[in-house]
């Protein structure tokens, strides 16, 4: 059962670090939308698509951060 209990932990974790990733992309998002500044801007579309791989690679098994 050992095993197991990791397993529902893990998966739990993962979860919970997929949610958190999802609203700070969303987030981002909503920032990028409203910026004006044409560079600013950009750095916030930088860090939402970094977010957005973070999500794609957690959803597949990838990271373990």
């Amino acid at each position: 059962m050992g095993a197991e209990g990791a397993t529902v932990e893990e998966r739990l974790a993962k979860a919970t670090k997929l949610k958190k990733l999802r609203e700070e992309r969303d987030k981002t998002e909503a920032r990028c939308r409203r910026k004006r500044q044409f560079t600013r801007k950009n750095e916030l579309f930088r860090q939402m698509r970094a977010l957005e791989k973070q999500v794609e690679e957690l959803e597949k098994g990838g990271i373990d951060k």
